[in-house]
């Protein structure tokens, strides 16, 4: 996930790019949630210490694409009904 982020903010990405980002992301969120912290959990009802699974929680990301009302994707869906670029930029 890091090495997609600098790769990609050092220029401009394209909608489609961006797209395919989040959905990268969203993918790898799904796939922590389901492998990582429900293994863990298990590990956790069954009580089996020094099991401990250590990954990190992409979620602060996807609020940031996805969460309404300010989130990146409203915004572009506000600017886009509303005609103005420069109103998502300064958003």
């Amino acid at each position: 996930n890091k090495a997609l982020y600098y790769a990609y903010s050092l220029s401009c990405i394209s909608f489609e790019q961006f797209c395919i980002s989040f959905t990268n992301e969203k993918l790898q969120q799904h796939f922590n949630q389901h492998v990582f912290k429900m293994e863990q959990d298990e590990y956790t009802k069954e009580e089996i210490d020094g099991c401990y699974i250590e990954f990190v929680d992409n979620q602060d990301v996807l609020d940031l694409i996805e969460k309404k009302p300010r989130g990146i994707i409203a915004l572009l869906d506000e600017a886009w009904y509303g005609g103005a670029n420069l109103k998502f930029l300064n958003s």
